[in-house]
């Protein structure tokens, strides 16, 4: 019995390590059998994990690890037009809890295909991994990632844009890389350019990609304005969403046209911040040798702001700052009237005038600095205008002319109309003290004109008060005007004139339609003198006095 006893207790040992043993070697079985199965039972995952996301997906499992996994012709969409491709695509995993967390992506011979649209950027089915109850924007996610031959296409409102990566790090922070990307033309608005080429480096911190590099534009036509080859030196960080940016870039042009003027290089600097609805930027640029009908210059130049922005109309720009020009050169033809005038004056003090007038005016257009304060409203279709204000100008004779007030060219349904309102001021460089006061009446512009005394050779002018005003045909004028100097063979001091009469659209001046009072301080013709004296004068028919390119003619 008591052998019996001792056998019992060694059989329920050897029970229960046989039971262990069984069950490791189970255990051992499954274990083998999953991990010769864990190909099938991945692609089952994620095969299960893509359908409950309804994403349209194809690739080939290639490998299985306790780290890396592998898989390769991965497509993900419509296959006709997929929204991702990859040659392959390799996953280091570690455990997380339950379940495992991806901390690290390589791969090769990517493509992403997206679309850029105000309500933002969209890949299609990839953003299907997104949690679809999150209202949080795209961001990039925080793991590792070594990218060669990466390429997205995106199309956006203004054309498309092809980018290549090749680099590695943590996408959230610490990516770096190399980074190229063209254009085939953008459009905006009325503008249009020709294809755009970068390449440069891109680096990654705090979720925000930041570009720095060289661009070259091709040439960018803008309602009648072209520019030609634009190379860039570009810094721009966009936001950790990709839905703005900012930076900035300096910028060299072989040259510009527009509306049959021409200008030679143009450089500057422009900072910019942005979104895809509106974009703020601060200019600062020159630009050599315009040439055009009529004027050459030297160099300009702006410094100032723009903002663009997308309207229900199109795109608005608006330009507020300081334009300046040197060395502006206008044609002498400009005061070739003067001469005209001139000649059909005669043996009176005004011809040596206008003579003197005329040679000042020559020299002041040869070369002259202008200074302005600009803001102009261009497309958006709602009151687009250019506003200039505090135009001043300074010749190398010495002239020089202000205009206190503003020019405003509005855009009509005719096209582009001035409105002059304002006052401007001319002196210097042999040229009469003059003050012109404007302001817009119909189509034309009424005001007034003074000229200070002023003296050429023995002739003196002076124009206190003409104010003139727009009528059919030409423009009424009235005023007085005083003088000394050769009158028909003689000389005339202190001559008061009056001036009434109309300067005819097609050119020339009718005089005196009514009667008038024409006053002298003193007159002589050869040994006769005549004290003060005034005198009535009345047209028979029509006008007293006509004078036109032919000469005067009473």
């Amino acid at each position: 019995m008591e052998g019996a006893d001792e056998t019992e207790p060694r059989r329920r040992r050897f029970r229960r390590r046989n039971i262990f043993y069984g069950a490791l070697l189970l255990f051992v079985v499954l274990l083998g059998y999953a991990w010769f199965q864990r190909t099938q039972i991945a692609d089952n995952f994620i095969r299960d994990e893509l359908s409950r996301r309804d994403v349209r997906a194809q690739y080939t499992v290639r490998t299985i690890g306790l780290k890396t996994q592998r898989i390769e012709n991965v497509l993900l969409g419509d296959p006709a037009r997929p929204d991702l491709t990859a040659r392959w695509v390799e996953i280091d995993v570690v455990p997380d809890g339950f379940g495992a967390k991806v901390i690290r992506v390589r791969a090769a011979g990517v493509r992403l295909y997206g679309t850029l649209t105000r309500r933002g950027l969209s890949f299609g089915e990839v953003d299907k991994f997104r949690d679809p109850a999150s209202t949080a924007p795209f961001s990039l996610p925080e793991i590792e990632t070594s990218l060669a031959d990466a390429r997205i296409r995106l199309a956006t409102p203004y054309g498309n844009v092809g980018i290549r990566l090749d680099g590695q790090g943590a996408l959230k922070n610490g990516f770096r890389g190399q980074a190229a990307a063209i254009t085939d033309g953008l459009r905006a608005g009325s503008c249009a350019g020709e294809p755009a080429r970068f390449y440069g480096t891109i680096a990654i911190d705090k979720g925000r990609p930041h570009l720095a590099g060289s661009l070259r534009n091709g040439a960018l036509a803008c309602s009648g304005f072209q520019l030609a080859a634009i190379n860039q030196q570009l810094d721009v960080t966009l936001s950790d969403n990709l839905k703005s940016w900012t930076g900035s870039t300096r910028f060299a042009a072989q040259a510009a046209r527009a509306a049959g003027y021409r200008l030679g290089a143009v450089e500057g600097v422009v900072d910019f911040f942005g979104n895809a609805r509106r974009n703020d930027l601060k200019l600062e640029a020159t630009a050599a040798r315009l040439t055009g009908p009529d004027v050459a210059l030297r160099c300009a130049a702006f410094a100032g702001d723009v903002q663009l922005r997308q309207t229900d109309g199109g795109l608005r720009a608006v330009v507020t700052g300081d334009p300046a020009l040197q060395g502006l050169q206008l044609s002498a033809s400009l005061v070739d009237p003067l001469d005209a005038a001139a000649r059909g004056l005669g043996a009176t003090p005004l011809k040596t005038v206008m003579e003197r007038i005329a040679a000042a005016g020559r020299q002041a257009l040869r070369s002259s600095d202008v200074s302005a304060t600009l803001e102009a409203v261009i497309g958006g279709g709602v009151d687009e205008h250019v506003t200039l204000t505090d135009v001043r100008a300074q010749a190398a004779s010495g002239a020089r002319a202000r205009l206190v007030d503003a020019l405003r060219i509005a855009r009509t349904k005719d096209g582009w109309s001035p409105r002059l309102s304002g006052t401007i001021r001319l002196a210097g460089g042999g040229l009469p003290d003059a003050t012109l006061d404007l302001r817009p009446v119909g189509g034309g512009f009424a005001g007034r004109l003074s000229l200070a005394d002023y003296t050429a050779g023995s002739s003196r002018f002076a124009l206190p008060d003409l104010r003139f005003a727009p009528v059919r045909g030409g423009t009424s004028l009235s005023g007085r005007a005083v003088m000394t100097g050769p009158l028909f063979g003689g000389y005339v001091s202190g001559l008061r004139l009056p001036v009434q009469g109309t300067y005819l659209t097609g050119g020339g001046l009718t005089l005196w339609n009514s009667c008038q009072q024409i006053a002298f301080d003193a007159f002589r013709l050869s040994s006769l003198t005549l004290a003060p004296d005034a005198v009535r004068v009345c047209p028979t028919a029509g006008s007293l006095l006509r004078v036109g390119a032919s000469g005067a003619r009473a």
